[in-house]
């Protein structure tokens, strides 16, 4: 599994869960897998990071599980993808502003 910001992090206000998924990322265990997926991450109406889950599944539920308990929802979970993205990950309380 591997990250990848998309903004400057020294200008870009991170989300309070930033640390979080980044200690998730660099603790997951290699595993073999085909499918590669691409997770974007959603902070104040702009895509600021991307995780790549290489181990197929493997990554990708864990992950989703972490996104989900720290109060994300994947606004591409019904249609299977957003602009090249597997999921499109957004807090519950950026949907409210």
């Amino acid at each position: 599994m591997k990250s990848q910001y998309l903004v400057d992090i020294s200008t870009f206000e991170l989300p309070e869960i930033d640390s979080a998924i980044t200690a998730f990322v660099e603790n997951q265990d290699a595993y073999w897998a085909d499918d590669i997926y691409r997770l974007a991450i959603m902070h104040r109406g702009i895509i600021y990071r991307v995780v790549t889950c290489e181990e197929g599944f493997s990554d990708l539920i864990p992950f989703t599980e972490f996104m989900h308990d720290h109060g994300y929802i994947d606004l591409a979970k019904d249609k299977g993808h957003f602009k090249g993205y597997s999921s499109l990950f957004i807090h519950k309380a950026d949907l409210r502003s």
